[in-house]
């Protein structure tokens, strides 16, 4: 995967690290010497508690990463998760992971809970990027990896059992 230079960058890469453009999520992505390592996604916490963030961080560390990079996509009745993200990057700095990225997504657009200059990160946040005009996705269909599917339901449904044909089941029990 291309290098991730910025947050329009990590927001482009994320539907094609976990599949499919994450709504109501929280997506954490391990880095070791600056590569993607492994990629989480879990429904966004409406309660969340430290063993439950705990148990998720303990999974980059394993995956011996050396940095982390977040987004939480909120869900439409949730307006902030600064606690959450704090809470998160406690548990990194526990384990010696630090935590390069935070970005908030809600309503179409994102910003950065991390940098504090309004100038690039305006705390209205930014519009999303387009994916398919990204670099990122560019690369990767150059590489023949297809487009991410659009929600965790057309990702479902893309490897759910289909119906038997009836027919077919006749020809072959005939046989």
């Amino acid at each position: 995967m291309t290098t991730l230079t910025s947050p329009h960058d990590l927001l482009t890469a994320v539907p094609f690290l976990v599949g499919y453009q994450p709504e109501d999520s929280l997506v954490l992505i391990g880095l070791k010497d600056d590569l993607v390592g492994m990629a989480m996604r879990i429904d966004f916490p409406e309660d969340f508690d430290c063993d439950q963030i705990d148990n998720l961080v303990s999974h980059l560390e394993k995956d011996c990463a050396e940095s982390a990079l977040l987004v939480a996509y909120l869900p439409k009745h949730i307006s902030e998760c600064e606690s959450l993200i704090e809470t998160i990057k406690d548990a990194l700095l526990l384990r010696n992971i630090n935590l390069r990225e935070a970005i908030v997504v809600r309503e179409g657009r994102w910003r950065s809970s991390i940098c504090t200059d309004s100038e690039c990160c305006p705390i209205e946040g930014s519009p999303l990027p387009i994916l398919s005009d990204s670099k990122i996705a560019a690369e990767q269909v150059a590489l023949g990896n297809p487009l991410p599917f659009q929600d965790i339901n057309e990702l479902v449904e893309s490897i759910s059992q289909i119906s038997a044909d009836p027919d077919l089941l006749e020809v072959i029990n005939s046989v």
